[in-house]
């Protein structure tokens, strides 16, 4: 399906196409899902005012959703380095800025989920969590939480 605002879309359990994402001063060719029951079911208002809201405003969110991986990954370091696997410093190094963590994330989705409210997720790859990654919860252009990309898509 081609979409005005979301471009080519395909239906596999929900609409997949692709889009650019500009974090951590890296340009990102990600995947963009948009959650819905089946391929019937059209977009909502709510998730495209979700992206139109996003990328009016995606400057101001995306420095918020680095600040808040930064944080996050400074509350959890400590205990993943206390593994101590092989290459811990290139898994989990003890970092000091924003900026580094950078190195330690890849965007990978922009989920854009079915609410009442503008809500969407990112999901990132990670060097300290290979299965679970990490996650970014964003409700009305607010990131309300960061953690395991499943506990940020429940």
């Amino acid at each position: 399906m081609q979409d005005e605002l979301f471009g080519n879309l395909e239906y596999d359990y929900l609409w997949q196409g692709k889009m650019e994402l500009f974090i951590f001063n890296q340009n990102n060719t990600i995947t963009l899902s948009i959650e819905c029951e089946d391929e019937d079911e059209d977009i909502t208002d709510v998730q495209r005012e979700s992206m139109i809201k996003f990328e009016k405003n995606k400057e101001k969110i995306t420095k918020e959703i680095e600040k808040e991986i930064f944080n996050y990954y400074q509350s959890i370091c400590s205990l993943k380095r206390e593994k101590r696997v092989a290459d811990i410093d290139k898994i989990a190094p003890i970092i000091q800025s924003v900026e580094e963590v950078g190195r330690l994330v890849k965007p990978v989705n922009f989920y854009i989920k079915n609410s009442d409210e503008r809500t969407i997720a990112i999901l990132f790859d990670c060097t300290w969590d290979f299965d679970l990654g990490v996650g970014v919860e964003i409700v009305n252009e607010e990131v309300i939480r960061v953690g395991v990309q499943n506990d940020v898509l429940l």
